[in-house]
């Protein structure tokens, strides 16, 4: 049993890509081996930004011989009146690698038909493995680009490949780059190495900083912020998507906290978050009885070494951001509801459509009978609709029909879409209101995003 180590290295991806492109590059490479009947225990698959990596452990040293019965032509084709053979089961056994003195006969419902008992003795991996150079061309991704003078499409530039089974370099080649033993190391902290062997691959890259097991990683990562969150007496959200975003972000991660100042906690908590998670892919925090606290915490790609410039950078990025939110959200505070709703009217739909006020009022108006309307035409054409629903009619819920007129307001507002991409931004718009309750306005203003509008079946 044998150790295949196959590494694609690229400029930096992006970090929503990576994770499901090794996963992509683990099925298809199995799947070759598979129909190459190439044997294996087990794909183990590492990633970075900087490179797709797949493990073969327990290939076999060889295909699988195989044997199979082939049919071919009836007997009445393959031989004359003569017994000779004819120019059709001459050309088949060809065809097979054989002779007409291998062929065989054999009956098939009533009819006789010429077959031919073939064995075939596997090749050694080695001659197998270059065809994975077919799966690396083939994976898919959402975005591709193109480089230099070649016509050739990828996520990212390719800048080395490895292709090593135990210690000996498979080779293949995919446009300048040949595959060989070299692979690169963190881009600042590492350098380039040579593997001796396809099983050195993990640790031989951990000493040129590079943590190439995204599970260790991302574990890494929440062990720093839980010691940072400890230390501090903080409570972090380690949101799921944020921190596999943050973990192929980096190869050596480092984790830090910043602190940015206390007056930006006026603004609404749904911006600060996005400012920090959204923007910046920090995690903010909290103090012991749930209040945000002027704090978050990074995650840097590299060591300790001057973490300190590196904390100032990132305030200063951060502290750009909040200035501009609290001026947008000073600049929304000076308006009433009743003033962005005005201003929808100056906002166009269609110029042969109308603005935004009467797409608003077209939209919510005849919702109710266009309901009814599906729920009948889905009764006669669908035969899995047979029971009708709990209810004969369709009714407004109060209070939603008195804030109708407020559902699109935030679509005016000065706040920029990046600084709260937010529906959550609502509390935004309740604190400018004066007239009514805080939740018809939260909630008018969140369905004018999203349609349906909110709706109640009530029963008659």
């Amino acid at each position: 049993m044998a150790t295949y180590l196959l590494e694609i290295g690229l400029e930096d991806m992006p970090a929503h890509v990576v994770t499901p492109s090794v996963n992509q590059f683990a099925q298809k490479a199995g799947k070759f081996l598979k129909d190459n009947h190439l044997d294996y225990e087990t794909i183990n698959t590492y990633s970075t930004p900087r490179r797709l990596t797949i493990e073969v452990l327990g290939l076999a040293d060889k295909q699988a011989d195989t044997e199979e019965d082939v049919k071919g032509p009836a007997k009445k084709i393959a031989q004359d009146a003569d017994g000779n053979w004819s120019k059709a089961a001459i050309g088949f056994t060809r065809g097979q690698g054989m002779t007409v003195d291998d062929i065989e006969f054999r009956e098939l419902k009533g009819v006789e038909y010429v077959y031919l008992h073939k064995q075939t003795a596997g090749k050694p991996a080695a001659e197998i493995l270059p065809g994975l150079i077919d799966v690396v061309k083939g994976l898919t991704f959402p975005t591709r680009m193109k480089w230099g003078n070649y016509d050739f499409e990828y996520i990212r530039p390719i800048h080395w490949l490895v292709s090593l089974l135990d210690d000996q370099v498979v080779p293949m080649q995919l446009l300048d780059i040949k595959a060989g033993r070299r692979t690169e190391g963190h881009r600042f902290l590492g350098h380039a190495i040579d593997l001796k062997q396809a099983g050195d691959y993990v640790e031989a890259l951990r000493g040129e900083k590079v943590l190439v097991d995204a599970a260790e990683r991302k574990a890494l990562i929440r062990q720093q912020i839980a010691q940072i969150a400890t230390d501090n007496h903080w409570k972090i959200d380690l949101d799921a998507d944020l921190l596999e975003e943050v973990n192929n972000l980096v190869e050596w991660p480092t984790a830090f906290a910043g602190r940015f100042d206390q007056k930006y906690l006026d603004i609404p908590e749904p911006v600060l978050i996005t400012s920090m998670k959204d923007n910046q892919r920090y995690f903010y925090a909290r103090d012991a009885d749930g209040k945000m606290v002027n704090a978050f915490i990074g995650v840097r790609n590299g060591n300790t070494e001057h973490l300190d410039n590196v904390i100032r950078g990132n305030v200063k990025v951060l502290t750009a951001r909040l200035e501009d939110a609290a001026f947008f959200y000073a600049e929304d505070q000076k308006k009433t509801i009743a003033q962005f709703v005005e201003r929808l009217k100056t906002v166009s739909f269609h110029d042969k459509i109308g603005s935004m006020t009467e797409k608003k009022w077209r939209g919510s108006a005849p919702l109710p009978d266009c309901l009814r309307i599906t729920w009948a035409w889905l009764r006669r054409t669908s035969r899995s609709c047979c029971a009708p629903p709990p209810f004969t009619s369709l009714t407004w819920s109060p209070p939603w029909s008195a804030s109708l007129p407020n559902c699109k307001a935030s679509w005016v507002r000065s706040m920029p879409s990046w600084q709260g991409k937010t529906r959550s931004l609502l509390r935004l718009f309740v604190s400018i209101t004066s007239r009514s309750p805080p939740t018809v306005h939260c909630q008018s203003l969140r369905w004018g995003h999203c349609w349906p509008l909110p709706i109640s079946w009530t029963r008659s």
